[in-house]
């Protein structure tokens, strides 16, 4: 069921009845805001996160931040100290890569990659196609 309070809709879930025949009925209820993922959903996004930061730790590229190369475990160790900061604001894979894995936010200069090749890539562009294996 949807309603509104304070100008936000908000979903109410009816997550447990129990429906006694002598005695008190009770059930237990989520509320959340309307287009907020469910915690389930919300736990799955984290596992991505976490596995996309070990995917970054053992690659094999060199990570450029604000015009210097850092090898690919000091880049994980970034990002993630960066996500922990963060992390109340980004809660799904897209918003990571978008928010935190894609740019400086010291400087907004965008992050890149050096392939073994050594070609440059945008880093939101590397992160999203390794996103596409999780």
């Amino acid at each position: 069921m949807q309603f509104l309070f304070d100008g936000e809709a908000y979903v109410i879930t009816c997550t447990r009845m129990h429906n006694r025949l002598i005695g008190n009925d009770d059930a237990s209820f989520t509320i959340r805001k309307r287009g907020a993922k469910p915690a389930a959903d919300l736990a799955a996004e984290k596992q991505k996160i976490e596995t996309l930061i070990k995917t970054v730790a053992a690659s094999d590229v060199r990570f450029i931040r604000n015009g210097e190369e850092h090898g690919p475990v000091e880049a994980a160790e970034h990002l993630h100290s960066k996500w922990q900061r963060a992390e109340e604001e980004v809660k799904t894979l897209n918003d990571f890569i978008e928010h935190i894995a894609s740019r400086s936010s010291a400087s907004g200069q965008p992050y890149q990659i050096k392939l073994k090749n050594g070609e440059i890539v945008p880093a939101k562009t590397w992160m999203q196609e390794q996103a596409k294996n999780l």
